[in-house]
């Protein structure tokens, strides 16, 4: 067991202190401290002591409550301090950060005897993110105790709400303290552990979006922080790939994979954005998360999501390698771009969300047109990056597959062939970062071709493609006449008959497709709530698009 000392020590030099960086920034993290290892929920009254803190305000749900809310509560007594809960009840039904469990978390912290000193989140994801708004909204500071290590939104400087409906991300302090106790992530769901880690492995995707866009744009970029990002994920993608294909994780990879989570939003916050932290692969999750909301399906796991979209991306980069821009074609197509007739479709694809992603749109013909002889000129050195990131993207794919994550977009419940499609045309619009995706479009990539050769779980070859594609219309065709012709009769044999009765030859079977077989039960992670909320608080003044 870790000492107090001996856990804190190890982000001592990262948090709560200004770096001068020879990115030319200083950076910050304005975190307290990071204590990770076993038992590491028992230091909570020490760190109280420190703070000065006597009384604190303990949220939880349902489920949070009996993995580490009582034991929280219970450290908190033993030291003599004072502590109230408040345990939010859904009958069952998902937590989420709504307006109501907002404004419900506000009044249970005014209804407390005395006035808290601090309010400790149990849990991850909507708790993590209710934790933020609400202290920021009682003007005291949040501590959050993880109950898995799900999701790499720990340390971040933002939170993703829904108001009215739709999610919005908002700024707010990190926590001041978050605690990752290995004795209680090792209880969580192993499918949950699976999110945290595929949440990790996208961080491959992302630094080579990121320094895509440095070529391209001359995006501000940090190699300090790009390059602590990725030590890191090196770590948990062989600890994955050395662990065991089903049952319980061993302590090294949680607590590892716990910092790496937690390093995430140290380093968004070094950066003033997400760009160490997501690329392409966060908008394939950020469409899906936003088209279940809007039509009232099921949340998935935030990470879960983002590993199906990091195993598309890592498919997607190769298939840009080699691939010759023909200038005038591209050019062509830029200059017949409509961009009314594109905000048309969004509107349609989008629904209720498009208004909030409109107010941003910023994927004008002109910027466009601007790039192209850049991205010509620097296609080679964007290639000879693509390059240098193929064995990590490999080794992801190898350790994602071993450890049984969901690595295709049929696997992600209530998703279809629809949303597949419509995630690989249009999600490039969730945010105006430059990725991949962005990078294509331009160019006149035939990303149509290698949708096609996705969704069909086909090896993309664009030569090939016509030959593919008719190969699956043979398959449905020899399926559809399989199924309408009339089963034949079964023929016995009288009693003492000495013929052998006849055997019918069993159909051939059309080729499987790639990836892991679909699941079909549904991962919570957000649910909408249908009770209006009790009180409509003003807006705060959301992130800019850019920053998420």
């Amino acid at each position: 067991m870790k000492t107090l000392e001996e856990m804190a020590g190890r982000f001592a030099d990262r948090l709560n202190r200004d770096i001068i960086c020879p990115c030319g920034h200083t950076h910050r993290a304005d975190i307290d401290y990071v204590l990770i290892g076993e038992d590491a929920v028992k230091c909570v009254p020490r760190v109280m002591r420190r703070k000065g803190y006597t009384k604190a305000l303990i949220l939880a749900d349902e489920n949070t409550w009996e993995v580490a809310g009582k034991t929280v509560r219970d450290v908190i007594r033993k030291s003599k301090f004072k502590s109230w809960n408040h345990v939010y009840q859904r009958g069952g039904e998902v937590l989420c950060a709504d307006e109501v469990a907002m404004d419900e978390g506000a009044e249970a912290f005014l209804a407390c005897p005395e006035r808290p000193d601090v309010i400790i989140t149990v849990g991850t994801g909507s708790l993590n993110d209710l934790g933020k708004e609400i202290a920021d909204r009682m003007h005291v500071r949040c501590w959050n105790v993880a109950t898995a290590a799900s999701m790499d939104g720990f340390a971040s400087t933002v939170a993703a709400l829904t108001r009215g409906n739709l999610k919005v991300t908002e700024y707010y302090l990190p926590p001041e303290v978050i605690i990752g106790d290995t004795k209680i992530l090792k209880t969580a769901p192993r499918e949950m552990t699976l999110a945290g880690i595929a949440d990790m492995a996208a961080k491959y995707n992302a630094r080579l979006d990121w320094r895509i866009s440095r070529i391209i744009n001359d995006e501000y970029y940090c190699d300090m922080i790009a390059d602590g990002m990725l030590a890191v994920t090196d770590d948990i993608i062989d600890l994955a790939l050395a662990a065991p294909e089903e049952g319980e994780f061993s302590d090294a990879l949680l607590e590892r994979l716990m910092e790496g989570l937690v390093l995430s939003g140290v380093y968004m916050s070094y950066a003033g954005n997400s760009r160490a932290a997501s690329g392409a692969e966060h908008h394939f999750s950020h469409f899906w998360e936003m088209w279940l909301q809007v039509n009232g399906k099921p949340p998935i796991y935030h990470g879960v999501k983002v590993g199906v979209g990091a195993m598309t991306m890592a498919e997607l980069y190769p298939c840009y390698l080699g691939f010759k821009i023909d200038e005038a074609k591209a050019r062509k197509r830029l200059e017949e771009f409509d961009e009314e007739a594109e905000i048309e479709t969004l509107k349609q694809v989008y629904g209720a969300a498009a208004p909030m992603l409109l107010a941003d749109y910023s994927y004008g013909k002109q910027d466009r047109l601007n790039r192209l002889p850049v991205e010509i000129e620097k296609q080679a050195q964007i290639e000879e990056e693509i390059r240098a990131m193929m064995p990590r993207l490999k080794r992801m794919q190898q350790a994602l597959r071993h450890i049984g994550a969901r690595t295709r977009w049929e696997e992600l419940p209530n998703i279809g062939e629809e949303q597949a499609r419509e995630a690989m045309r249009y999600c490039k619009a969730m945010r105006p970062q430059f990725t991949l995706l962005q990078l294509i479009h331009d160019t006149a990539f035939p990303i149509e071709k290698f949708e096609e050769a996705w969704v069909k779980g086909l090896e993309y070859k664009e030569d090939t493609m016509e030959e593919n594609q008719s190969k699956v219309e043979e398959m449905i065709v020899e399926e559809q006449v399989q199924v309408e012709a009339p089963a034949p009769k079964k023929r016995g044999r009288k009693p003492g008959s000495k013929n052998k009765p006849k055997v019918e030859k069993p159909v051939a079977e059309a080729p499987k497709r790639r990836g892991r077989p679909k699941k079909t039960e549904a991962q919570p992670e957000q649910a909408p709530v249908a009770e209006a909320p009790k009180a409509v608080r003003k807006k705060k003044e959301e992130l800019p698009y850019w920053l998420l």
